[in-house]
């Protein structure tokens, strides 16, 4: 599932944009991408977020389902899952990114 203006490739899947030809696809290779995408290499998939901090991919795993996307919002509903209201820490996780790469929130997790 994916959103109208993902482009679609024997590679895998991407709304981006990188430095290298677009029929390679070699965004997850680099370091520099502006959007995210979906790599497959062999038996192996690659989830590429944005070469940014504040564009991230959030990701979900309901027993042997996983949800993987750049829009909480699009995940939820595709996952037919809601944020809980009790939980009062969903602004300092998600703004833990400015602490750096070793320190930030990775996970949410509540029941």
């Amino acid at each position: 599932m994916h959103g109208a203006h993902v482009e679609v490739a024997a590679f895998g899947a991407c709304e981006a944009v990188w430095d290298k030809p677009f029929d390679e696809g070699d965004f997850d290779l680099t370091d520099i991408v502006a959007g995210s995408g979906m790599r497959v290499r062999g038996t192996e998939v690659v989830f590429v977020s944005a070469g940014s901090t504040v564009d991230r991919l959030q990701f979900l795993v309901d027993g042997d389902d996983f949800y993987i996307s750049n829009s909480l919002p699009c995940l939820l509903a595709a996952a037919r899952a809601e944020v809980s209201p009790c939980y009062t820490e969903y602004y300092p996780d998600f703004a833990s990114v400015v602490k750096g790469i070793n320190e930030y929130k990775r996970s949410i997790e509540y029941s």
